[in-house]
């Protein structure tokens, strides 16, 4: 029988992953291309003594390609030492046990030269073609300027850096409100104070002879306000898709619940409200053998009408032919990924597990009480429990690790992209520090040289976010679409996100600007 504990990975969260493990790599070669043609000023020199002394264009392509090859291996090799690093980090995190000997394997080396032999050429052979492509005779009388498309294409870049950051920005904040959401939402029950104890690897006789024992016990500690046996709680799964074959429905058009076999303690233990009827007789015989409980959902499921129509109405499922005898205000038995279903409640003899709600206790002093007690009844057999909070949340644990992980690659493509910011304002500091000396001789004060530097590459950053607003808004709708719970998307998150964007973008400019203003202009006359 499925417990429903914890979540399950699958091929579309590796692939997402991967996904995003490219873009990271993929705003790194944009990077390299962009500072690397922006650097190409300090260099002109070199290239124009290299040709005149007879190095043809192959040769110096050749010599940017090993240089951009040196640099991606001492990547490679500086990455293997952060995975080393952080390989207990992520095992904690993502609930793996990796060794080293099994991620550096031969066939992950194989691959990472691999993806080096790609990089190389993808991320070098442009800078190398511009270097190389410089005319000694313009560069070594100081006649070298660059061309309009090549200022295009860097700014292109940055903004292309820029879209990826943003919208990576855009999706974190939408999955935090989505999982903000999801945690504060009123489930239909209260979770806090609950220990759930597994009793799974319990034999089952025993574990039913003495299930009236352990629970009386437990009752007679200090601080258990209630306990339950039960086959499932909130937050995992009871016996689903079972066939229902509701009052006034053919056997042509069963209907699929989910089962749950309690005691007669169940509902208020958990705090679940009725809307219509009672709750189990206490050691009723009759209730035993003929009696349900179902949710609102169920009652709509089976063309009831109202919740009060329900009651005396017969079903049958799971092998047991009753009536209905109470309804239950519909909670979420699952996470919010899944719409309530209809769910059957029978006081069945078929447990796996204890639900106690304690109070007036610490935590602590509730388990010591379960402790206590399951090693006079069920001595020798493990104690397993978790606390219903927590193991609710457990249902969670894809998304808040993907989260994590966006997030995560956030703060890397912002990082990387404020390099390219970064390369770019100093390339145009260095193009117009004439311009820059002059002003400030006129009087220009440091305000004004630094919106000079700053406006234009601020609108580079303005366009890249009205481009990541719509690709943000169409991959958060469809993520969003796997939880039957949802937010909706609002302007202020792309806002916020707007806001941040600009902020950093803003910070790593002014840096650069302001010690551009702040030069002597004498100096950069004279060197003029």
């Amino acid at each position: 029988m499925p417990t429903g504990l914890g979540a399950v990975g699958n091929i579309t969260t590796i692939r997402l992953f991967l996904a995003i493990g490219i873009f990271i790599l993929l705003i790194a070669c944009l990077n390299f291309i962009n500072l690397s043609t922006a650097r190409s000023v300090e260099r002109a020199k070199e290239i124009g003594i290299q040709k005149v002394l007879g190095n043809d264009r192959k040769k110096l392509i050749l010599q940017f390609l090993t240089e951009a090859a040196l640099l991606c291996t001492i990547a490679a090799i500086v990455s293997i030492v952060l995975m080393i690093a952080l390989l207990p980090a992520y095992n904690t995190f993502a609930g793996k046990s990796f060794t080293i000997g099994s991620l550096l394997t031969l066939e992950n080396l194989l691959l990472l030269s691999g993806i080096i032999v790609v990089l190389v050429p993808l991320a070098g052979f442009y800078p190398a073609w511009v270097l190389s492509s410089f005319k000694p005779i313009k560069v070594l009388k100081g006649s070298f300027s660059h061309t309009a498309s090549g200022a295009l294409l860097r700014k292109s870049l940055v903004v292309l850096q820029f879209v990826i950051s943003a919208g990576f920005i855009m999706c974190t904040l939408i999955m935090w409100k989505q999982m903000q959401y999801m945690q504060d939402r009123d489930l239909g029950f209260d979770k806090n104070k609950m220990l759930v104890i597994d009793a799974i690897k319990v034999p089952w006789v025993l574990r039913h002879e003495k299930a009236g024992v352990f629970k009386q016990e437990l009752l007679r500690k200090s601080g258990t306000r209630h306990i339950t046996a039960a086959g499932a709680v909130p937050g995992r799964s009871g016996w689903a898709g079972q066939f229902a074959y509701p009052e006034g429905k053919t056997k042509e058009q069963a209907l699929i619940v989910e089962y749950i076999a309690t005691d007669d303690d169940y509902v208020k233990t958990i705090g679940l409200p009725f809307v219509a009827g009672r709750d189990f007789m206490p050691n009723s015989e009759a209730d035993a053998k003929e009696a349900f409980l179902i949710n609102e959902t169920a009652v709509k499921t089976f063309g009831w009408g109202t919740p009060k129509n329900a009651l005396g109405k017969k079903l049958s499922t799971s092998g047991k032919n009753g009536i209905v005898v109470g309804v239950l205000k519909d909670y979420h038995q699952h996470g919010l990924q899944k719409a309530i279903n209809p769910v059957v409640l029978s006081p069945v003899k078929f447990y796996t597990l204890f639900a106690m709600r304690y109070e007036g206790v610490s935590p602590a002093q509730a388990v010591a009480n379960v402790k206590a007690v399951w090693d006079e009844v069920y001595k020798g057999y493990p104690l397993e429990f978790r606390f219903m909070d927590e193991d609710f949340q457990r249902q969670y644990s894809k998304e808040d690790k993907l989260r994590s992980f966006f997030g995560i690659a956030a703060a890397l493509s912002v990082v990387i992209g404020c390099l390219g910011l970064l390369g770019l304002i100093i390339y145009t500091a260095q193009k117009r520090v004439r311009e820059i000396g002059i002003r400030k001789v006129l009087g220009a004060g440091i305000g004004g040289i630094v919106a000079l530097l700053s406006v234009d590459l601020l609108k580079l950053v303005g366009i890249a976010i009205l481009l990541a607003v719509p690709i943000a808004w169409y991959t958060m709708h469809n993520w969003l679409q796997a939880f039957a719970y949802r937010i909706s998307i609002t302007w202020q998150v792309f806002a916020l996100s707007a806001a941040t964007a600009i902020l950093i973008a803003m910070i790593t400019i002014s840096f650069q600007a302001i010690r551009a203003a702040l030069a002597n202009p004498v100096k950069s006359l004279r060197s003029e």
